[in-house]
């Protein structure tokens, strides 16, 4: 190779190691750029977030306060109240009448179970009516075939002796 040919080729070779750093600087940059978008929206989220963080704690704090100024007033409430013990009777029997209704309930449905158990033949025929009557005319028809059968030698016997 003639030393043109190896400059020609050097610059060549050059103009491309160029244009290809011009072109990864410009990618770079580019990158760069939507990084700091990127970085800006998680800072606004982050700020934010701690801003919710606060409020969240401040109403945790307030909720706390509330069911101290409850319990205060609850444990200082008179006790005297011949009341009181009505209402815990009370309380008591419905409790036990919850326990019973949901046990009654529980049972009902069993029984629900096995009468659908039970009526499912039937529960077929009304669901499907064609098929009753298509067993009742091939039931009837048949007990017909029979009764002509039996019945036939002893008619045509009395007819024909008359």
């Amino acid at each position: 190779m003639a030393i043109n040919e190896v400059e020609l080729l050097t610059q060549i070779f050059d103009e491309r190691i160029k244009g290809l750093y011009i072109k990864m600087d410009s990618e770079f940059t580019v990158l760069n750029h939507e990084l700091r978008q990127i970085k800006e929206q998680v800072l606004k989220t982050n700020n934010r977030v701690n801003h919710l963080e606060d409020d969240l704690w401040a109403l945790e704090k307030k909720a706390d306060e509330a069911i101290a100024d409850g319990k205060h007033i609850i444990d200082t409430r008179a006790t005297e109240c011949p009341n009181v013990v009505k209402f815990e009777k009370l309380d008591n029997r419905i409790d036990d009448t919850i326990i019973l209704f949901t046990e009654k309930h529980k049972e009902i449905d069993n029984d629900m179970k096995s009468l659908k158990d039970e009526l499912r033949d039937g529960l077929f025929f009304m669901r499907h009516p064609k098929l009753l009557v298509a067993s009742l005319v091939i039931l009837i028809t048949f007990v017909v075939i029979t009764l002509v059968k039996d019945v036939s030698p002893t008619l045509f016997g009395i007819l024909n002796s008359n």
